[in-house]
């Protein structure tokens, strides 16, 4: 089968923990990390948002998530081009993690 959708959050680390916070809001390197493997992918699938507007006006939090979404997409680019597949390849955390602090 092929996967229509998937469901972005944000929220505690924890399994089944999904709070309805605006994505990449708690966790930006874990949400960076799962944006840039769905980009490698080539996911063309529907994104969609764990979302749970109380305090909030639904309207701009649907657009934050779409605009922290689209911006971690393109920085998941840019680390490619700046050769994170390389660091990965040679198990080069110390090296990934001096990339990050300089993209991001």
């Amino acid at each position: 089968g092929k996967l229509f959708g998937i469901q972005l959050g944000d929220g505690p680390s924890r399994l089944g923990a999904e709070d309805g916070l605006v994505f990449g809001s708690a966790n930006p390197r874990a949400s960076l990390e799962a944006v840039l493997w769905l980009r490698r992918a080539g996911f063309g699938g529907t994104f969609y948002f764990d979302t749970f507007p109380e305090a909030e006006d639904p309207v701009r939090e649907c657009e934050t998530n779409i605009r922290e979404f689209r911006r971690q997409w393109a920085q998941a680019g840019r680390l490619e081009g700046r050769g994170l597949k390389e660091l990965q390849r040679g198990h080069d955390a110390l090296g990934i993690l001096d990339l990050l602090d300089r993209e991001l």
